[in-house]
């Protein structure tokens, strides 16, 4: 009966956190304290190609990564010489897409597993329909150094305010997984 009842209470708070769950993976031999500007793709560059989003909802996810990496001192810049690119993806349905995407990007779950503790090596990050995606790229190679994941839970009845506020919270708390400068 105890048990039943700390399952219960767990269960409880579980579901009035109110941050989302994520999951992140990085190398950590990448020098996180050294990123200091950031880019995204261009609208009209490949990236776009991956999949079909509208563009309130790219400009929902692109505003939300501004303010929380301002937060932690980098620097939005729109010319090829950031630190870093980010770029995201919503999981839908189709795996074919995800692969392309993660393709796309040269995303390798081992590259990023191998460089964390033994117990993080067989993490496989969950990404589910309707899951977002954010990588960062170190631009030499435009390669995926750091991942995070998390289900997003848009509800059909959903106005654009809670929207947003989902795809803020969700990118807040993924960001708060890095290692960071201004932190």
């Amino acid at each position: 009966m105890k048990l039943l009842s700390s399952l219960l209470l767990l269960t409880l708070l579980s579901a009035c956190s109110s941050s989302p769950v994520v999951f992140a993976k990085y190398q950590r031999n990448y020098d996180f304290g050294d990123i200091e500007t950031y880019r995204f793709y261009e609208r009209n560059s490949q990236f776009s190609d991956y999949q079909n989003l509208s563009f309130s909802f790219r400009n929902s996810i692109e505003i939300a990564i501004e303010k929380t990496l301002d937060l932690n001192g980098l620097t939005y810049v729109e010319t090829d010489d950031s630190d870093i690119i980010v770029a995201y993806y919503i999981v839908s349905n189709s795996s074919r897409n995800f692969k392309r995407y993660n393709r796309g990007v040269r995303f390798c779950e081992y590259c990023l597993a191998a460089y964390g503790r033994e117990d993080e090596k067989r993490t496989i990050l969950p990404a589910y329909p309707g899951s977002l995606v954010v990588d960062l790229l170190e631009t030499e190679h435009e390669r995926v150094i750091w991942r995070s994941v998390g289900e997003l839970k848009l509800e059909e009845e959903d106005n654009s305010n809670q929207v947003q506020q989902k795809v803020r919270a969700m990118i807040a708390e993924m960001f708060s997984q890095i290692p960071l400068k201004g932190k």
